[in-house]
């Protein structure tokens, strides 16, 4: 089933790019269309499972606009302050945050530090969502 995605900002390679030299991460292929398609947006199937909890929320990916109030500095900045090996891909709505780890994709949960394998890669991720 396709996805459609809404309240898009447009962003660019360049800007891809740079995050991943600043904060030293490699995105995959998948990640990196999927941003430059449809950055900041909302996907119209927007729950899915982790191994542990049922009909998470992907609410919209991270924008790569420093401008943007939900980019992936802030998020990607607070990781690093704290030692998380997490880079940051899109969040929820309960302030928890979808994540590249060494394990997969991953949901990291805020209030208690912890994460939740979700599958391993960001299209195995696309292709779990559902409404």
């Amino acid at each position: 089933m396709i996805i459609k995605w809404s309240y898009i900002t447009k962003t660019t390679a360049d800007k891809i790019k740079n995050a991943q030299t600043k904060y030293g991460v490699t995105l995959p292929k998948d990640v990196i269309k999927c941003i430059l398609e449809n950055n900041g947006g909302y996907p119209s199937r927007p729950y899915f499972d982790t191994a542990e909890t049922k009909d998470c929320v992907f609410e919209k990916l991270l924008s790569y606009n420093e401008e943007d109030a939900d980019n992936v500095y802030v998020v990607a900045d607070y990781f690093r302050e704290n030692n998380q090996r997490l880079y940051p891909i899109a969040s929820d709505p309960f302030g928890n945050y979808i994540c590249i780890s060494d394990d997969g994709i991953v949901l990291y949960r805020h209030e208690s530090n912890d994460t939740e394998y979700i599958c391993q890669t960001f299209s195995d991720l696309l292709k779990k969502l559902k409404q």
